[in-house]
């Protein structure tokens, strides 16, 4: 199995050990794209650029509006369906795929999760003017979408309402039932995908016809949690060369939106804050419903730590692949600072990966210490 870096350290030294350690190929964002620009890194590498897709504006009307019709900031990010931010983004993809680079990644090509921001409506978002008229445009009875997710926000204030409906999705049949009540749910999470979808599609095809020798890939969450977010992997495949499941299975840094340790910690907490149900019985429910392994006890309070299983960060790996449709395409992007890494990897190469990106906000050589050229070595 070969593995990719994020983030590299670009300086000579670091880059001939990289080279002697095995790397062949990295993914670089913001100033690292720039700085491996500069030192030529693309004759060393294969180099792929991230950008981040829907950066917000200072403008208002580019801002998420949550179902209360407030303005909501999440991951530095706005209205997805905001003409501006996207034309700002193709102005951004323009210049970086004039760079010798194999291709770009695509990050925060979604909608708000909940550990997206400090507010817990921004996941309920986005209600905006312009996203009404695109749900309408597809289809979609806006009015009845804004009614049952207003109709959701207001039960989990219920903790009567809450507990009940948590025990329900247990089972394939509560889901059924919470679709039946509320059917306007399922319709807002299936637009959120449309539109997700064709914004992938659009670039893709812009990308073939500009930049043919260009390659795209995209950071998603886990299968577990990507439809949530309008990432649905079966139709995002098609347009994409890469998929890369964002294995982040206990982060320990926050914010930490992606990681699915802290997406569900952030769950568990907004529904404990908004029904006063204990939060470990939140947390408890959500594993169950959702369906992650997890290493060690369930944290009492918000604070303690939470790690999902190696077995979890596999299955998901298993689900992006079965969902993907081939394993060729997905390379998983896995946190560096796990200290179950080696063993991941070794779990990973078992069901026969190919490539495997390893995440770090520091550079690379430092993050591993003595045991990197080890790491390579077992790669």
């Amino acid at each position: 199995m070969q593995i990719w870096l994020f983030n590299p350290p670009t300086d000579r030294l670091s880059v001939q050990a990289l080279q002697t350690a095995g790397v062949s190929t990295i993914v670089t964002s913001g100033k690292t794209t720039d700085m491996a620009h500069e030192n030529a890194l693309y004759d060393v590498f294969d180099h792929y650029a991230m950008i981040h897709v829907f950066t917000s504006t200072a403008q208002t009307e580019d801002q998420a509006i949550d179902i209360h019709q407030q303005p909501v900031q999440w991951f530095n990010s706005g209205c997805p369906n905001s003409p501006t931010i996207r034309r700002r983004f193709y102005a951004e993809m323009e210049r970086l795929l004039a760079q010798p680079i194999r291709g770009v990644f695509l990050d925060g090509v979604r909608f708000s999760s909940p550990d997206s921001s400090t507010n817990p409506t921004s996941f309920l978002s986005c209600f905006c003017s312009q996203c009404k008229q695109d749900m309408t445009s597809r289809g979609y009875d806006a009015l009845s979408i804004t009614k049952d997710v207003q109709s959701i926000a207001e039960m989990l204030c219920s903790p009567e309402l809450t507990k009940r409906w948590l025990k329900a999705l247990y089972s394939p049949s509560g889901w059924m039932s919470l679709q039946m009540a509320y059917p306007g749910l399922a319709d807002w999470l299936n637009y959120r995908v449309d539109c997700i979808t064709e914004f992938v599609q659009e670039l893709a095809i812009w990308m073939k016809a500009r930049h043919p020798h260009k390659e795209l890939a995209a950071f998603l969450f886990q299968p577990c949690l990507a439809y949530f977010v309008g990432q649905g992997y079966n139709r995002l495949s098609p347009h994409l060369k890469i998929v890369s499941p964002m294995i982040y299975r206990n982060y320990q840094h926050r914010p930490g939106p992606a990681t699915i340790n802290q997406e569900i910690a952030t769950m568990a907490r907004f529904v404990h804050e908004a029904s006063r149900l204990p939060f470990s019985e939140c947390i408890e429910d959500l594993l169950r419903i959702l369906g992650p392994k997890i290493d060690g006890d369930v944290p009492q309070d918000p604070q303690g730590p939470l790690a999902m299983s190696i077995e979890h960060a596999t299955d998901e790996v298993l689900a992006a692949t079965a969902l993907a449709g081939s394993q060729d395409k997905v390379v998983p992007i896995i946190w560096a600072g796990d200290p179950k890494l080696r063993q991941i990897l070794a779990e990973l190469r078992g069901i026969g990966l190919k490539n495997c990106i390893l995440f770090t906000y520091e550079a690379g050589l430092a993050s591993h210490g003595e045991g990197f050229h080890e790491l390579y070595a077992q790669g």
